[in-house]
């Protein structure tokens, strides 16, 4: 078993306010930002972040970049609007991570746009580099185990049965969001397909599941190009996530297994 060992400078307490409405990376959200000590509030969109900053202080903004109501870009920009100088900094995750989009969060008062999956690494960084302060906290050991190939990248996100609910929840609301493209695949929903790929190729490149979530990039941009619906990159995203699911399946078994 191997031991990574995380030293981030950062002052407890630390009041984040993050945007994030996939089960997947709200979890893994509340993981990484009690590891470092912080205080954190999740809110489901760009609304309710301002909402929550009319009611209380935060020190750090964290936005998705694409949420319902507002999205990351339109709340950056309330924000400054509504508080001007008196706004915490504003950071902002995506997976897409284009020079277009970089300036355009710089154009937005977005500081820093971080990269999805989600790492600890990074936000412990961010943290560090905003609020740097000469006492130090108590080092934080973050366990890495043998895991499935696909799923390495979980390994650094906590003990075994962090580990074990994340890919629950990513088999759980992967399984509605996959019935739910179904059901937009046959009304011929594009909108909805294109929105149900994207958040599915978030929660699965945060697992490490590369190929479904390429496979749902690839659908994703198809749709939105193309103006119509792609039945071949359709069946394989169904097929891949089929296999996810049992090698996901398969590999909680037996943990189960070992446990009793």
């Amino acid at each position: 078993m191997n031991t990574q060992s995380i030293s981030p400078d950062v002052h407890p307490g630390t009041r984040i306010l993050a945007a994030e409405d996939h089960p997947v990376n709200r979890r893994l959200m509340e993981f990484i930002f009690a590891d470092l000590g912080c205080e954190l509030k999740l809110v489901n969109d760009g609304q309710r972040v301002l909402d929550e900053m009319r009611q209380s202080k935060f020190d750090l903004v964290l936005l998705d970049l694409q949420m319902p109501e507002l999205d990351g870009f339109e709340t950056a920009c309330a924000i400054h609007q509504e508080f001007g100088d008196s706004a915490p900094r504003v950071f902002a995750i995506s997976a897409d991570q284009t020079d277009k989009t970089r300036v355009r969060c710089k154009d937005s008062h977005i500081e820093e746009l971080l990269p999805k999956p989600i790492s600890e690494d990074d936000i412990a960084k961010v943290l560090r580099r905003e609020y740097l302060h000469k006492d130090k906290i108590e080092e934080i050991h973050v366990e890495s185990w043998v895991l499935p190939a696909n799923f390495e990248a979980l390994a650094s996100f906590g003990n075994w049965d962090r580990v074990h609910k994340i890919l629950r929840i990513f088999l759980q609301d992967g399984t509605l969001r996959m019935e739910k493209l179904m059901r937009a695949l046959h009304d011929r929903d594009l909108t909805s397909i294109s929105q149900l790929t994207h958040s599915l190729r978030g929660s699965a490149g945060q697992i490490g599941a590369g190929r479904f979530a390429k496979l749902c990039g690839d659908l994703e941009d198809y749709s939105k190009e193309a103006g119509h619906i792609s039945v071949k990159r359709m069946l394989a995203v169904v097929k891949e996530f089929e296999k996810v699911e049992q090698l996901i399946e398969g590999y909680l078994e037996k943990v189960v297994e070992s446990n009793q």
